[in-house]
């Protein structure tokens, strides 16, 4: 229940107002899959995905608003991360190459002070899928 915050905030009332800690302004995830029949009746399949994430508040720092954490100080700017998927498809079968992070995108995908992790760097691989 909300109402039983309240009392805290009025504890600290410099953080009224403030974003909430650990939460982005918004997320975005768009997704496009495209499929091209080939005379050879297999399938040319490609699928991409856009991961956008806003700025992200980590607070809460210190609550006291003293400190080198400061409350809502440290922000993780805006992140766009594409993931893709290449490959061939028949009836019962697919084998396709795929791609994580494409572009390499480096950022701190969770921080509490004074720790910092790093997402995941761009990864590669091949999955061939069989139908029984």
């Amino acid at each position: 229940d909300v109402t039983q915050l309240l009392p805290l905030v009025d504890a600290i009332p410099h953080v009224r107002g403030q974003e909430v800690p650990l939460t982005s302004d918004y997320t975005f995830n768009f997704g496009v899959n495209w499929t091209k029949p080939m005379s050879n009746g297999y399938e040319f399949v490609v699928r991409s995905d856009l991961h956008s994430i806003g700025d992200t508040y980590w607070g809460p720092g210190d609550p006291a608003g003293f400190g080198p954490l400061a409350w809502n100080q440290t922000v993780r700017d805006p992140v766009n991360v594409v993931d893709l998927r290449v490959g061939l498809q028949g009836d019962d079968w697919s084998a396709v190459v795929w791609a994580k992070n494409l572009f390499d995108e480096e950022y701190n995908d969770e921080f509490s002070h004074p720790f910092t992790w790093k997402a995941m760097p761009q990864r590669w691989g091949i999955q061939y899928t069989k139908d029984f």
